[in-house]
């Protein structure tokens, strides 16, 4: 668990830092690299994690998103639980 932490921790600093780089070059895409910094970030850090969940932002347009795409995958993964792959 710990491990995992620390990996994902890495991984987010990297994408923040791409980010962060993409702010000052008008070259390089900053959002897609801080929006997955910050979902490696909540995935490392309970801390971080909690404090995102709380945010006026997130409860006004993430958590949508997050329920809109749990259904999806719910339906999704029913539908494809139902297919059966003919074995031989």
């Amino acid at each position: 668990m710990v491990v995992r932490q620390v990996i994902f921790m890495i991984i987010a600093v990297i994408f923040l830092a791409l980010g962060a780089v993409g702010l000052l070059l008008p070259v390089i895409p900053q959002v897609p690299f801080l929006v997955t910094g910050t979902v490696f970030l909540a995935g490392g850090s309970k801390r971080f994690k909690a404090w995102l969940f709380k945010t006026k932002l997130y409860r006004e347009h993430g958590y949508k998103l997050v329920q809109k795409y749990a259904i999806l995958r719910h339906i999704l993964g029913e539908d494809l639980a139902m297919v059966k792959v003919p074995t031989e």
